[in-house]
């Protein structure tokens, strides 16, 4: 299974979500490949992968474009998944899948024969609707939605669906929306109790319990850990893992 975790708007929690959630995963027994397809390469930078290291590398980049490379020259295997590194120059790929016409699905045909040695491939998408972002939905089985519980992010959650309705109109009929992550929720604020109320009625339960807000998160990720390896206990990790076990049972 494809999962991607998308939204238009950066500083989401989205790359700090599909990181734990690809440790859950893993936690469970679970082939894993995370897959940083952000060219700001957020996920690269959490798990410590320089940008001198990435010299003597192959990113996604050469994934994309590249029909004969080999797929050894770029993962790189850490202890719960396989992780696919970002870079600046995935930026370029844009303009490149559009000259080649196949510019929407070019992600789903080469992520195909991938899909038969993981049991889920886990996507960190760009903070944007762009290209790349079409390409990641055009190769995912199912979305999770990251969203802050703030009411200006409630716009941008109706652009993102949006999206991904014309997507499953046009090109992936089977997409599916799995779930709606609130982030950085703060339990005692009278208005994030309101924008998830609002979710709630909303989006019913598509809604997934709030991933609160909390500066271990940080220090996590500064440590180049996911929350669950820093602190398994922590009511944060285990959403995710929560979340992983849904996943899991379907």
């Amino acid at each position: 299974m494809i999962i991607s975790l998308i939204n238009q708007k950066g500083g989401v929690g989205k790359t700090t979500s599909a990181h734990n959630l690809a440790y859950a995963l893993g936690e469970k027994n679970k082939k894993v490949l995370l897959i940083d397809f952000d060219p700001q390469g957020s996920m690269t930078r959490i798990l410590n992968i320089s940008n001198e290291a990435l010299k003597n590398r192959k990113t996604n980049y050469e994934f994309i474009l590249d029909d004969d490379i080999d797929i050894n020259d770029i993962l790189i295997p850490f202890n719960k998944f396989d992780f696919m590194p970002s870079t600046t120059q995935l930026t370029s790929a844009s303009i490149q899948l559009i000259q080649s016409g196949d510019f929407n699905t070019k992600l789903r045909e080469k992520l195909q024969p991938l899909k038969e040695d993981y049991d889920f491939i886990v996507i960190d998408a760009p903070p944007s609707l762009d290209v790349l972002s079409i390409n990641v939905l055009c190769a995912s089985d199912s979305v999770i939605i990251p969203v802050e519980t703030n009411y200006l992010a409630l716009e941008g959650l109706v652009l993102v669906l949006q999206t991904i309705g014309s997507v499953r109109d046009s090109i992936n009929p089977e997409l599916q929306i799995h779930t709606i992550l609130p982030t950085k929720y703060e339990q005692g604020t009278l208005h994030h109790q309101d924008v998830l109320n609002t979710l709630k009625d909303d989006y019913g339960d598509f809604v997934f319990e709030p991933i609160k807000k909390s500066v271990q998160v940080a220090d996590s990720s500064l440590e180049g850990m996911s929350m669950i390896e820093y602190n398994s206990v922590h009511v944060i990790s285990q959403a995710y893992k929560k979340l992983a076990e849904v996943i899991i049972n379907g």
